[in-house]
């Protein structure tokens, strides 16, 4: 350690352990030991538990010796229970800036002196953690009063009979005048409440000035005190070390209330903001005499609610009126039960309901009545708009327009619903009325707003002042020309605002070449004023030289200043707007854009582009030069090669050693420029291209590049080339394609069933995000994919990102499929067959920078898939977007707020992908939809002529307002299938000749003030077969004994005729049970057993290959046959037989029964043998004239094939003399 040597001091002081402290001496720091001291080692609180704790000690700590340089002690304590409370300061370490003062740390005893008792407390502090020094606590707690405040309560409970009902829970405040309040609880242990006491709730609180408030009520019985006695219980407040508190709780037993009232439910009604109070006049009464006392409990009024008058003796009315709080409460219902107390009865409770109303909602307009505009001729017409207002809820309203401009209002907009919040009604105008407009004019027109019953009406006048224009020019196109021989025409179009159409040439918007600051007119150019925003200029190269339009092909060419001015009804030369025109040979680029998201910059600012981005060259001369090569409305198209490659060239020519060749090619921004690489081409016009961006530039992400346009062939003279034009290369550019060819407006979005998000055909959005639709996003300029599989190995379940393919991986399968050698992927298409097993094209790795997140309305959607999309070009990127959940605060297109989306509505969306936005204004249309599931398994299969499955054959709806409606939207159901509007239950038995498959839509809607539909597609499929029926009325009937020729017929429909049926049930026939294979007709004949046959009959029908078939079941009830002797009448107190019956056609043994009525008569005379079926009389008969008896005879063994054992009945008459 050279000159530093060491020490080691040994610091003591009270209970503290030893402390090494080492230091360098001669060095450049030292370490110092950690010492607390305190100004005195004891301090004084006191409590009183009726006036609270009492001043707090202030304890100050300091270091001992001080401290030095950057040295530091942390302080801590030991919490010392006891009931003290030890508050540390903000900051708990000593410095060399606090320690003079030292910290501070307060002492005092816990509210209600809760834990604390008369004794000394040893606080200790820590300078480390390590024990330093230590405190006594003196604590002197004085306990014999408690500071809690509480007034005794009564309770009812009303008597009538042997029914007791308690009365209405009472309020127990507590209060507390000790400082920090009183901690209490309810005693429910020590001396907890009697079981006709119900408190609620027991765990307390701390009472201060700020009551505590609990309610006690009679329990459920009441203890079964008798009417009229009177039971108090002292509840028992726990607040130690204080001696309880106690609340005096009286029960008292009464007779139910005498008092009635009228009307039975009384009511009053009141208008928001009207100043008519409400009012009800309700009658008390009485039978009782003398008529009893009562007073209103004021304390049960609601606050929206008064009274004339509290107390008084029955019979009297009282007049309960709202009270002006109405005007701030929500509308709706309120109900209140205001407690009247009666002298000596149980309380009455009177019912009250307010009904609180708003005003009739009112139609305004928020822009006002008149509207005055100006107009300038040439300018975009006035697109003014009218925001219809209700002052409370929605008023349906219906527009008509009229007066010289007849406001135009869009068929969606002509009825609707007017919204506190503002229904916006869009206006425009006919052209063809400014079409006539002269400077200084006033046109004039109305829409009326007509609403509300009786009808009222708003008039909308719309005043347009019609100006005069001052002509510019914004736009020149094309921009550029090539030299060409004479004769040759060319049009070039003028774009701009105050153009002025017109037949006087005072008023018609000049045109001609710039010279010396004046506009000079050219015969070699004819103006056509198209209308106030276009001019076509029609150029004829001249056959002699105008030194104005240096067409000559020999010639180098120029520039070309083109002015414009309105002579506004005099003459003028001094151009309000001038564009210059260029004329040359070789390509020129005048913009670069996406080719999604055509977004401009201003200079000097450059075009931003990402490897594979998808852009649009724009200019003049790219594909003609020499007066030759692509007319104005030729289009040269790229066509993939074998390999499915565009082209890095494309040509107006046809192919030989002269063949000019367009190609774009990017190079560096050096002195010397290096080619980067070619791009694809995709399609060109002599005017714009459109390419891909080779991934080449991958590697100049944050530099800036040149693009330079070609054509021609060779070198030299013969190859045309555009002069330079900076782009800047990004990692990422996203760009979404519109449906609209201008980037704006309607995306080209799909559902997930691959239908154009539209606004007849919104994308669904639940309140479940989760249920929501998954979209489809197209766009460009999210760079080079990152993903990571091999197309070598198959991937696992189409997961992304990690069953995404390489570039590099596709790009070995491409080149060992065709025996190529490609470098990249370059205007490839990715061929989904090429893409092994469960493998996704090349995409943006999930939690890579480039992975692009997607907001809707300004919400976040969940993106499931980034990539490139199978079958298409290398550089269009599909993004699969779950949309959120209906809830929440969106912001539409139109820039409001829509909080919650119960109807369809207009959303921006917005691509993000490495901190670089999509274009502003791509919008896609959304609705709510309700979730609809449709049947599953077997309730999507049947077979025809066999009832539909009733297990999962039901359309579900959800998240929507029960109850829904079911119809059927698309498809038809298999005949004999219908649908259940109300349930959802597909139900019934496919007809004959319904097999096939049917693929179906139902649509669900809910009950909704603005109904939400939803769709669910599914297939049912019917299985051939056949429809029998039985003839006749089953069961069938016959009788052993008696052939019957057709007991029933079968009958087959659908298939192919003729039919075979047979008996498949039971296996076993009976004998003489049969059927004719070919009609059908089952017979019996007088050897059938008697029996309960259940049948199944089966008919086939003659169609090829496999047969339809089909069965019916029935049962066929098949007699004993019944005889008897003759019946002989019997004699007056003489046992005699009557008859005999006898059954035929039984398998096993016969039992005979009577019937149960005359099984009923008198001491049983009328008896049967069971075993030989005789039936007779004993001595009891009685003298009856004429006796009706049934016998049953019952088979005891069911014949074969027969479900049950067979029986049969017989009747007869018989007199007793």
């Amino acid at each position: 350690m050279d000159s530093s040597t060491l020490r080691a001091h040994t610091v003591r002081t009270g209970l503290r352990a030893v402390v090494a402290l080492l230091a360098f001496t001669g060095g450049t720091a030292a370490l110092q030991a950690a010492v607390l001291s305190v100004a005195s080692p004891t301090a004084t609180v006191t409590c009183n538990t009726a006036t609270g704790p009492g001043a707090a000690a202030t304890i100050v700590v300091k270091p001992s010796p001080l401290l030095t340089g950057s040295n530091t002690i942390v302080v801590t304590f030991t919490a010392p229970g006891s009931g003290l409370v030890v508050t540390a300061p903000s900051t708990t370490t000593l410095s060399t800036a606090n320690q003079t003062a030292g910290i501070s740390y307060t002492v005092s005893v816990a509210s209600g002196c809760v834990g604390a008792s008369t004794g000394s407390t040893t606080l200790t502090f820590k300078a480390g953690g390590v024990n330093d020094v230590t405190v006594a606590v003196s604590d002197t707690v004085t306990a014999t009063t408690s500071g809690l405040a509480a007034s005794a309560v009564a309770i009812t409970c009303a008597k009538s009979g042997s029914v007791y009902t308690p009365g209405a829970a009472q309020n127990v405040s507590v209060t507390s005048a000790a400082t920090g309040g009183t901690p209490f609880t309810v005693d429910t242990s020590g001396v907890p409440p009697p079981a006709w006491l119900v408190v609620t709730p027991t765990t307390g609180g701390t009472a201060s000035s700020t009551p505590v408030t609990f309610t006690v009520a009679a329990a459920a019985g009441c203890g079964g005190f008798n009417t009229g006695t009177s039971n108090t219980f002292n509840l028992q407040l726990l607040n130690a070390p204080a001696p309880n508190k106690l609340v005096a709780v009286t029960l008292q037993v009464v007779p139910p209330s005498p008092v009635t009232f009228l009307p039975a439910a009384p009511s009053l009604t009141y208008v928001r903001g009207s100043g008519n109070a409400g009012k009800v006049d309700v009658t008390l009464s009485s039978l009782s005499n003398p008529a009893p006392f009562f007073s209103v409990n004021t304390a049960s009024l609601p606050i929206w609610l008064t009274v004339d008058s509290t107390n008084g003796t029955t019979p009297k009315s009282l007049r309960f009126t709202s009270t002006s709080v109405c005007d701030t409460l929500a509308p709706g219902t309120y109900s209140a039960n205001i407690l009247v107390r009666v002298s000596g009865y149980a309380d009455l409770s009177l019912p009250i309901t307010l009904q609180l109303n708003n005003k009739a909602p009112k139609l305004t307009v928020s822009e006002g009545t008149t509207r005055n505009l100006s107009w300038t001729l040439g300018a975009s017409l006035p697109t003014p708009i009218i925001t219809a207002v209700s002052s409370d809820s929605p008023i349906s309203y219906t527009s008509s327009s009229g007066g010289t401009l007849a406001p135009i209002v869009s068929p969606t907009q002509q009825s609707g619903l007017a919204y506190s919040f503002g229904t916006p009604v869009n206006v425009s105008f006919n052209p063809l009325v400014f079409a006539a407009a002269t400077p200084g004019s006033t046109l004039t027109g109305t829409v009326t707003l007509t609403w509300g019953s009786p009808a009222s009406t708003i008039v909308v006048t719309f005043n347009v002042l019609v100006l005069s224009p001052g002509a510019t020019v914004t736009g020149i196109t094309p921009a550029s020309l090539p030299t060409a021989n004479s004769g040759q025409v060319f049009t070039v179009v003028l774009t701009g605002t105050g153009f002025v159409t017109s037949t006087d040439p005072n008023q018609k918007t000049k045109v001609g070449v710039v010279v010396g600051g004046a506009i000079v007119p050219d015969t070699n150019i004819a103006v056509n004023v198209v209308n106030p925003s276009n001019i076509i200029l029609t150029i004829t190269v001249p056959a002699v030289a105008d030194p104005y339009l240096p067409f000559a092909v020999t010639g180098t060419g120029g520039s070309v200043p083109l002015g414009i001015c309105n002579p506004a009804g005099g003459a003028c030369t001094i151009p309000s707007g001038t564009a210059t025109l260029t004329i040359g040979g070789g390509p020129i680029i005048q913009a670069v854009t996406s080719a999604s998201a055509f977004t401009q910059v201003t200079a000097p600012a450059l075009p931003s582009m990402s490897a594979y981005d998808m852009i649009s060259i724009f200019g003049a001369n790219f594909c003609s030069s020499g007066g030759t090569g692509c007319s104005s409305s030729q289009i040269l198209y790229g066509a993939p090669d074998s390999t499915f490659r565009y082209p890095n060239t494309l040509s107006p020519d046809a192919v030989s050693a002269t063949q000019r060749l367009l190609s774009v090619m990017f190079q560096t921004r050096t002195l010397t420029p290096t080619v980067i690489a070619t791009a694809p081409l995709l399609f060109a016009t002599n005017g714009q291209v459109n390419m891909l961006v080779p991934a080449a530039l991958s590697s100049y992400i944050g530099s800036s590049v040149d693009i330079v346009v070609n054509f021609g062939y060779g070198s030299g003279s013969t190859m045309k080339s555009s002069t330079p034009f900076a782009v800047s290369i990004t990692a990422t550019s996203p760009g979404l394609f519109t449906v609209g060819a201008n980037g704006q407006g309607d995306g080209a979005i799909l559902n997930s069933n691959y239908s154009q998000i539209t606004a007849t055909n919104p994308a669904g959005m639940r309140s479940t995000g989760s249920d929501s639709d998954t979209v489809q996003f197209y766009l460009t300029g999210l760079g080079a994919p990152d993903s990571t599989g091999d197309n070598a190995s198959a991937g696992s379940a189409y997961t992304w990102s990690a069953d995404c393919i390489t570039v590099a991986s596709y790009l070995s399968t491409l080149n060992g499929l065709f025996s190529t050698s490609l470098t990249n992927v370059d205007g490839t298409v990715v061929q989904s067959g090429l893409l092994n097993t469960n493998r996704l094209p090349p995409c943006v790795v999930t939690g890579s920078t480039n992975v692009p997140t997607v907001t809707i309305g300004g919400v976040a959607g969940t993106v499931v898939y980034a990539g490139f999309v199978p079958d298409t070009i290398a550089g269009l990127y599909q993004i699969n977007v779950a949309l959120p959940s209906t809830t929440g605060s969106y912001t539409s297109a139109a820039g409001t707020t829509v909080t919650n989306i119960t109807q369809p509505v207009q959303l921006p969306v917005v691509v993000t992908a490495n901190g670089v936005t999509s274009q502003v204004g791509v919008s896609m249309w959304a609705a709510p939809k309700l979730l609809v599931t449709g049947p599953s398994a077997g309730g999507l299969t049947g077979t025809v002529g066999i009832p539909w499955s009733s297990s999962n054959n039901v359309v579900t709806a959800t998240q929507g307002t029960v109850t829904y409606r079911y119809a059927l939207t698309s498809g038809l159901l298999p005949s004999g299938l219908s649908l259940n509007a109300t349930t959802g239950a597909i139900s019934g038995t496919p007809a004959a000749n319904s097999a096939g498959s049917y693929l179906v839509t139902v649509t669900a809607t809910d009950s909704a003030t603005f109904p939400v539909k939803g769709t669910v597609s599914f297939t049912l499929t019917v299985a051939g077969g056949l429809v029998v029926t039985s003839s006749g009325v089953a069961p069938y009937n016959a009788t052993f004994g008696t052939a019957v020729g057709t007991v029933t017929r079968a009958t087959a429909v659908g298939g192919v005729f003729p039919y075979a049926y047979a008996i498949t049930a039971p296996g076993t026939l009976p004998t003489g049970m049969t059927i004719n294979a070919t009609s059908g007709i089952i017979s019996t004949t007088v050897l059938t057993p008697a029996g309960t046959y259940n049948m199944t009959v089966t008919s086939t029908d003659s169609t090829a290959g496999t047969p339809l078939t089909g069965s019916v079941t029935f049962t066929i009830v098949v007699a004993l046959r019944m005889v008897k002797t003759s019946t002989v009448n019997g004699a007056n107190g003489v046992a005699s037989t009557i008859t005999t019956v006898t059954a035929t056609g039984a398998t096993g043994t016969i039992t005979y029964t009577l019937d149960a009525t005359t099984l009923a008569l008198p001491n049983g005379w009328v008896t049967i043998n069971a075993a030989t079926g005789v039936v007779s009389i004993t001595t009891d008969a009685p003298v009856a004239a004429a006796t009706t008896v049934t016998v049953t005879a019952t088979d005891g063994t069911a014949a074969p094939g027969a479900a049950t054992a067979g029986s049969g009945t017989i009747t007869f008459t018989f007199a007793v003399n």
